[in-house]
C-alpha cells in the first residue's frame, strides 16, 4: 500500500485538489478550504478563475494560501510526495499554460512551447469523439491498453492542441502521447469531422514525462452507466479508477 498520496485535477470548470493546501482563494472564485487532516478531500471553485485566461496563467500559481504558495505546494505533491495530476478541458489547458505538461514543471513559458487555441472551424464543438490510447505509461490508464478506443463526451471552443514537429516527435517518442482523434477505421486524423478542434497530429491528451500528470481535452468524467446507450462504443477509460488503484497497489 503507498501512503500519503494525493491527487491533484483541475477540472473544466472546477480545481479540485486532494489534502495539498488548507485553503486557497483563486481569483474570480469562492474561497475554498479544506481540512489538512484529511487524507482524501476534494476542493470545488464553480466559474473559471480569471488567472486562467491570463497571459501569465502562473500568476495563479503565485497566490498564497495561508502563508503556502500554491507553486510550492503543486511541485511539493509531485516531487515529494508522489501525487498525481489530471487536468480536463480548461483544467488542460491551464495544465499547458502552466508548463505540468509535457514538462512536469511549472515554467515561464514562451512562444517555443505548446499551447492550445481555437478550433479549426472557429467555433464551439459538442458531442461524442472516438479517441484511442496511444500510450499508456500514465497511472491514469493503467486500465487501457495500447490501441483501445473509447468513445468520449468533448465540449470546447479552443482545445486545438498547437506544437512544433521537433516537439510532438519528442513526445512520440517518450509515450507522452496519451490519446488521439481517430476516424471510423481508428486512424488519427486532422479530419474535423472525427478530430474537432484540428489539433497537430490528432493529439487529444498528453502526460508529463513520468505520466503522473495527465492533461486531456475530452470529459472522460461525463460518464456513467445509462449515458449514450444509442451511441457505439466502450465510454469508460477507468481513469479514476487507475488513480485509485496507483495508490492502493
Amino acid at each position: 500500500m503507498k501512503l500519503a498520496k494525493q491527487i491533484l485535477a483541475v477540472g473544466l470548470t472546477a480545481v479540485l485538489l486532494a489534502a495539498a493546501l488548507p485553503s486557497c482563494t483563486p481569483t474570480g472564485t469562492a474561497e475554498l478550504t479544506i481540512d489538512p487532516a484529511a487524507r482524501h478531500q476534494t476542493l470545488e471553485s464553480f466559474g473559471i478563475s480569471s488567472a486562467w485566461w491570463s497571459q501569465d496563467v502562473g500568476g495563479w500559481t503565485d497566490k498564497d494560501a495561508n502563508g503556502v504558495p500554491v507553486r510550492e505546494a503543486v511541485m511539493e505533491l509531485l516531487k515529494n510526495r508522489d501525487g498525481l495530476m489530471c487536468g480536463i478541458c480548461n483544467g488542460f489547458q491551464a495544465l499547458v499554460k502552466l508548463g505540468l505538461v509535457p514538462y512536469g514543471e511549472i515554467i515561464s513559458t514562451d512562444a517555443s512551447c505548446p499551447t492550445l487555441t481555437y478550433n479549426v472551424i472557429d467555433r464551439h464543438q459538442s458531442g461524442l469523439v472516438r479517441t484511442r490510447i496511444a500510450s499508456n505509461k500514465s497511472p491514469w490508464l493503467m486500465h487501457t491498453n495500447v490501441g483501445d478506443i473509447h468513445t468520449i463526451a468533448i465540449s470546447h471552443g479552443e482545445g486545438r492542441f498547437v506544437a512544433s514537429e521537433q516537439l510532438v516527435k519528442q513526445l512520440a517518442e517518450n509515450g507522452q502521447i496519451a490519446t488521439q482523434y481517430v476516424d471510423l477505421e481508428g486512424n488519427p486524423t486532422e479530419d474535423y469531422r472525427f478530430n474537432p478542434n484540428g489539433s497537430i497530429d490528432a493529439i487529444e491528451g498528453i502526460t508529463s514525462p513520468d505520466g503522473r500528470v495527465f492533461g486531456k481535452m475530452g470529459h472522460s468524467e461525463r460518464y456513467t452507466n445509462g449515458l449514450y446507450l444509442n451511441v457505439d462504443g466502450d465510454k469508460d477509460q477507468k481513469m479514476f479508477a487507475g488513480a485509485v488503484s496507483y495508490f492502493r497497489d
